[in-house]
């Protein structure tokens, strides 16, 4: 299962969207 990596992946998008504001 990639549950991990879809988490993983999931957060660091909403971290570099709410990084740009």
């Amino acid at each position: 299962s990639s549950l991990v990596i879809c988490i993983v992946s999931v957060t660091s998008a909403l971290d570099s969207y709410g990084e740009k504001g």
